[in-house]
């Protein structure tokens, strides 16, 4: 059944309709949605204005938090509140990120970047293994990165573009052992929690406009900002399935031959 913009109860017995949570582009400046609806000719899915009444059938995301793609709305991302600053989340758009679940900003930052100089959203520096994420997530793993940002060179090849991405980077550099911070406005630089205890040093990701994206070895005792994002074991569907995906070794991801990326 369904209700009409004046309230009245219409086909009570000859329609099932269901909304869905996707806005449609609206005609003539009235606000629309889809809906599922199924009758005696079968099933169809439509656009239709958001004042008329539909019946809902709710059900639990992969992830447990609403999707932020259609319409995009703020107001439907979890809120994570963590010493004292409040955190969104976002979701991977990469094909190969499955679905991954990432806070809106560096640990520590105070607000979301909207410019490379935004320095209240670099965030904290913390040396290798220092930082300390809020409950269920975690610094990434290597394979967080290349699943995450495998796509990356083709769709960010500077830090302007790293800006404008859904993880809004900015190039917040790092901080040398001296406590001088290089590389800052032109650098990205994030943490793994991957330390393969080379003679280089921990794992990071670094973009910067002349090499693109880089994964990176550096001293332990240098300070970095740290992305967090969402431990595979909070899920309440368990581990996801590993993708069928290239060579992790592709050297078409970042400069030169990838590590070797350690199973999580």
């Amino acid at each position: 059944r369904n209700r009409a913009t004046g309230g009245a109860i219409l086909n009570t017995v000859s329609l099932a309709a269901l909304w869905t949570r996707n806005a449609s582009v609206s005609t003539g400046g009235v606000q629309q949605a889809k809906y599922l609806s199924i009758d005696r000719t079968g099933t169809n899915y439509n656009s239709l204005d958001r004042a008329y009444g539909f019946s809902v059938r709710c059900i639990q995301t992969k992830f447990g938090v609403p999707a932020t793609n259609d319409p995009v709305d703020p107001s439907t991302q979890d809120i994570i509140m963590f010493k004292g600053e409040e955190y969104k989340t976002i979701i991977s758009s990469s094909p190969t990120g499955r679905g991954r679940i990432w806070l809106d900003r560096n640990l520590g930052a105070t607000k979301v970047a909207t410019s490379k100089t935004d320095t209240a959203a670099y965030g904290t520096y913390y040396g290798f293994g220092e930082a300390v994420c809020p409950l269920g997530f975690g610094a990434p793993s290597l394979k967080d990165l290349l699943d995450n940002f495998r796509i990356i060179d083709n769709d960010i090849t500077n830090t302007a573009l790293a800006l404008s991405s859904v993880f809004k980077f900015s190039p917040a550099g790092k901080e040398k052992q001296n406590g001088d911070r290089v590389e800052v406005g032109e650098q990205v630089r994030l943490w793994s929690k991957q330390d393969d205890h080379s003679f280089l040093g921990p794992w990071n990701l670094r973009i910067r406009d002349d090499f693109g994206v880089e994964l990176f070895e550096d001293s332990r005792n240098e300070k970095m900002p740290v992305r967090c994002v969402k431990d595979l074991k909070e899920l309440p569907e368990g581990k996801i399935p590993e993708l069928e995906t290239e060579d992790p070794l592709d050297p078409g991801f970042g400069v030169g031959p990838l590590p070797k990326i350690p199973k999580d």
